[in-house]
């Protein structure tokens, strides 16, 4: 009975042990694994307020809501070449900065109007350089791209049919009907 009771013990503790790095997350990495780019966590936060000023919630999801950031993390650090990723994250540290010396704030710490004239100025081109306005140009288009391949947009806005018409199955060939 004690070795029982032993082996049981043992058990419950390598168990614990193994559930111990997962409660211990270090808070300055980003959400998902990255390869190529770093980006901490603080960073990574600007990128879900950024998408949701572009794409906002409504009767219909918003950025947010559908993930695009961890969309936008993704494309970049998988899909984008190293001088792309370099460029794309030293406009990350623009934007950052820009609106730290333009509302003495983070830019996730801004209210809704201070947030929009910052999209609205680079929307019209008038502020920063060119890693500036291509992080902008890459979010937005990401955003984008992240909204229309998703479930909600594919199931209630623009619904997909993997095959058009009417689906007949089994018929021999000289009793086949097109629709």
């Amino acid at each position: 009975m004690q070795r029982r009771t032993a082996i049981k013990q043992l058990a419950f503790a390598s168990g614990a042990l193994l559930l111990v790095p997962s409660c211990l997350q270090d808070s300055g990495k980003a959400t998902i694994q990255l390869k190529k780019i770093n980006i901490d966590a603080d960073r990574e936060k600007v990128l879900p307020t950024l998408s949701e000023t572009i794409l906002p919630k409504t009767k219909a999801p918003g950025a947010i809501d559908i993930f695009a950031h961890l969309f936008i993390i993704k494309m970049v650090n998988d899909c984008y070449t190293s001088k792309n990723q370099q460029k794309f994250m030293s406009g990350l540290k623009s934007f950052i900065t820009k609106a730290r010396s333009d509302f003495n704030s983070t830019f996730v710490n801004c209210t809704t109007s201070q947030k929009e004239a910052i999209v609205t100025g680079l929307e019209e081109n008038k502020n920063g350089d060119n890693a500036f306005r291509f992080f902008y140009s890459s979010v937005k288009k990401l955003t984008i791209q992240a909204y229309t391949t998703s479930k909600f947009y594919v199931t209630k806005v623009q619904v997909y049919q993997l095959v058009p018409g009417k689906f007949q199955e089994c018929v021999p060939i000289d009793k086949f009907q097109a629709v």
